[in-house]
């Protein structure tokens, strides 16, 4: 057997199976799992698209749908890969699994040779195949990028479609770039067609997704080191298509950063650690979040949520790598190759991580789609420090056949050992994902039990596993409303008071339940009060004997004054004094209202000064028999009012809200103040108050035969009861009917719309939301008429009114808010 022929045949073809293989027993959990909570929508969406047509509006409304996540900068192109791939697969989830599993592997093989054209040397040309540590690198660059922790994301889920496809034609187009050399691109037919293909996939990629844009820094990167290392005998057509393509990928990038990105309310909510009374709650580190984050997640890639051994599975990494990063600092000195494809890949990939428009969590890895199309790079880095061995050049002595074997063992050790690493987190977390579609299937089965039980369309559940959808359509601390024939979201925001109102009336008490993980079932939602019912008013001297801890062992910070009218707190940090009570008796559906009447006194250099008023914010925080720990991301609400005049103010924290209404018995209470105050608490207690009052219907109501996807919502109910109504068309609009003439002093209404993006954390507030569109009706009661062109964009809306006096400034606090999907497209 010829050296040529083991070179040209043997050797490459038993690389491409072992990458092959190692891929395949990576993502083999993805093979044979079932689809995710957010997956289910999105094949049911798809299926309903290509069963109404392509000319259809629903089609139309799917492909002009923002992402789940903004962040994502998903475009029509983008929605119409994942359209078209579903039509190939007849919308079959194993097919389509198979599909990027095919596109994925594809783009690893794509990503070697691509390698092996820009490193094959000039004088190499005219022989059977390039030397073997080229033909060694592009296998290692292949097989990292292949088996990347980073990579399931994108690769073994469906929304990640796009950025997936996106960046397998901008590997084509790299693979063309450096076998360019290898065709007469000014003279041959075949040549000028092969340029307008490579060009046509490299400048049309970034438009499928925005989030590869930055893919176009790998071509960029491997282009300068076929130039640095001086390979390319003809570069006017090199330049020309790199010039076009990164002009793609920059204006690409450029639009995405012109879009809003806001950071969706579920993720944003998970990111807020627990409340610490010692120091006042924890913060994200650098590390966690932005361009640190993604290159934590490049260099250490372990995702600690599902990895329960973090810590010894980073120490691996912390005494493997100093090895092979001094393998590559000697080969840097050693070899022109490893300077110029090192070097320029390394910066490539910093810059890229820095200039990706949202960082990743690097704990549990969510967002690493949006670093798919860079693991070409870093496929490369980590190759480049496995291979250096290779590459270094210590004289003629290291020449010798034994030498030389050392050197290929050392490098093949590294290449098993750090691939034998990504293959085992990949693993598992292809796993993860499998794990969280069986249990999917689970919940799904017991949705539709719990809907043939209560004979309901809809049932309404709390504390849904967020894991069980990557999309953040799915929020732990907030209920869904799900149809129980196919478990689908019917709405994923709900109004709060009328909810409240429909269950204290008895309606849908059966159909709100909350996800037990322990039973792997769903519970009743505790409503009904046990002990005798929380008094209406507490005076100060009742505070104290129902403080926990006990008032001894607070140690002077909370005391009773001499008359024992008073609770005295005083604080000098910018914690600010609290207490905690037990709240044995409070019931979910109890007042609108928890009101704590005090006297607050705040130094002049700590008042609050954002908007020159004296006004400061007061917490409330409170447990439940289901929910033992406190939790500042859902069971909290704030409020504000006067402070540091030497008078008695009543502080209301409304209670007309889904975390007060649907999380269990409170049996706990927390009160927190303003940071370096002094209160005088006098009494707290509940009250009902006099509110604004609203109704909001649709023009005209929505096709019953017909189903609406829309906005991650599936026949988002007109339901008047629950405070939901659904605007579909240009043609239809929104009927608002007010009346604000049960408060005092009221002689105009101010109705507020809140944008899709934003979010009501405190219902039955006294003032509206910046961000919020407001119009102002001079009667005290009427109607009022919304269309969706007034309205910027789609999704869904909150709406409430607000009373205002002669002076035009709001009086008391807002009616409850109502929920309205608003899309056009329909």
């Amino acid at each position: 057997m010829s050296g040529s022929l083991l070179r040209e045949k043997i050797i490459p073809s038993g690389l491409v199976l072992i990458l092959v293989l190692a891929i395949l027993i990576a993502f083999s959990p993805a093979q044979n799992n079932t689809p995710l909570f957010d997956e289910s929508y999105l094949l049911a969406w798809l299926k309903h698209c290509l069963g109404s047509g392509l000319t259809a509006a629903d089609t139309t409304a799917y492909l002009l749908a923002p992402a789940a996540d903004a962040r994502d900068g998903l475009t029509m192109p983008g929605a119409a890969t994942t359209l078209i791939f579903a039509a190939l697969s007849g919308v079959n989830y194993q097919l389509l699994r198979l599909l990027q599993l095919v596109l994925h592997t594809g783009s690893a093989l794509l990503l070697g040779l691509a390698l092996i054209g820009c490193l094959s040397n000039e004088e190499e040309q005219d022989e059977d195949a390039p030397r073997m540590p080229t033909i060694c690198l592009a296998f290692a660059a292949a097989l990292f990028f292949g088996i990347s922790p980073l990579a399931p994301e994108a690769a073994s889920w469906l929304f990640g479609l796009p950025v997936q496809w996106a960046t397998f034609l901008i590997l084509l187009s790299t693979a063309g770039l450096m076998w360019c050399d290898r065709l007469d691109a000014q003279n041959s037919p075949r040549g000028k067609i092969a340029l307008l293909i490579i060009a046509a996939a490299g400048v049309g990629a970034p438009w499928i997704s925005l989030k590869a844009g930055l893919a176009f820094l790998l071509p960029l990167a491997l282009l300068a080191t076929k130039f640095l290392l001086q390979k390319s005998r003809r570069s006017r057509p090199l330049v020309l298509v790199m010039a076009l393509i990164a002009v793609s990928g920059l204006a690409a990038q450029i639009f995405s950063y012109t879009q809003a990105q806001p950071i969706p309310e579920t993720i944003e909510s998970l990111k807020i650690e627990k409340i610490a009374l010692d120091d006042g709650g924890k913060h994200q580190s650098l590390l966690e979040a932005g361009p640190a984050a993604n290159l934590q997640a490049i260099l250490l890639p372990v995702n600690r949520n599902i990895d329960t051994k973090y810590n010894k599975v980073l120490r691996f990494l912390y005494f493997f790598l100093p090895l092979p990063l001094l393998f590559f600092l000697l080969a840097l000195v050693t070899s022109g190759t490893m300077r110029a494809l090192g070097l320029t890949t390394l910066a490539a990939t910093a810059l890229g991580a820095v200039a990706c428009g949202a960082g990743i969590d690097s704990q549990n890895f969510y967002g690493a789609r949006w670093l798919y199309p860079l693991l070409p790079l870093t496929g490369i880095f980590w190759a480049c420090l496995c291979l250096s061995p290779l590459y270094i050049n210590a004289g003629e002595g290291l020449r010798h056949k034994v030498a030389l074997a050392i050197r290929y063992c050392i490098t093949a050790a590294l290449i098993l050992a750090l691939g034998v690493f990504f293959c085992q987190r990949t693993y598992r977390q292809n796993l993860s994902y499998k794990s969280n579609g069986k249990l999917w299937q689970v919940i799904k089965q017991a949705i539709s039990a719990a809907g043939q039980k209560e004979t309901s369309p809809f049932i309404i559940v709390r504390g849904l596993p967020q894991s069980l959808s990557i999309a953040p359509i799915l929020s732990p601390f907030s209920p869904q409303l799900l149809d129980t024939q196919s478990g689908l979201p019917r709405s994923t925001s709900m109004a709060a008071g009328r909810l409240k109102h429909a269950l204290a009336a008895g309606n849908y008490r059966g159909l709100l339940m909350h996800w037990e993980k322990q039973w792997n079932a769903f519970a009743g939602t505790d409503l009904n009060i046990v002990d005798t019912p929380f008094p209406g008013s507490v005076p100060a001297a009742a505070i104290a004997g129902k403080l926990s801890p006990p008032l001894m062992y607070y140690h002077g910070a909370i005391k009773l004054d001499g008359s024992s009218q008073n609770l005295l707190m005083e604080s000098h940090s910018k914690i600010g004094p609290a207490l905690r009570m037990q709240g044995y008796g409070l019931g979910p559906l109890d007042g609108d209202f928890l009101y704590a009447e005090a006297k607050i006194d705040v130094p002049q250099s700590e008042r609050a000064k954002a908007d020159n008023s004296k006004d400061e914010i007061l917490e409330l925080h409170w447990l439940t028999n289901w929910q033992g720990d406190w939790d500042g991301r859902d069971r909290k609400v704030t409020t504000s009012g006067p402070a540091s005049d030497g008078q008695y103010h009543r502080y209301y924290f409304p209670l007309n809200t889904l975390a007060w209404t649907t999380s269990g018995l409170p049996t706990n209470l927390m009160l927190g103040f303003p940071a370096h105050s002094t209160v005088a608490l006098k009494s707290i207690g509940l009250c009902r108050e006099a509110l604004p009052s609203l109704k909001i219907t649709a023009v005209h109501r929505a096709d019953n035969n017909h189903n609406y996807f829309s906005h991650f919502c599936l026949n988002y109910p007109d339901v008047d009861e629950l405070g939901l109504c659904a605007v579909y068309g240009h043609d239809n609009a929104l009927n608002v009917q007010y009346d604000v003439k049960a408060i005092a002093g009221a002689s105009e209404a101010i109705i507020e719309v809140v944008p899709a993006e934003g979010t009501l954390h405190d219902e039955n507030s006294a003032a509206p939301l910046p961000q919020s569109f407001k119009f102002t009706e001079k009667a005290t009661s009427g109607e009022l008429k919304i269309t969706a062109d007034q309205l910027h964009g789609s999704g869904i809306y909150s709406v409430r009114v607000f009373a205002a006096g002669a002076d035009h400034k709001i009086i008391g606090h807002s009616s409850d808010s109502l929920k309205c999907l608003i899309d056009p497209t329909l």
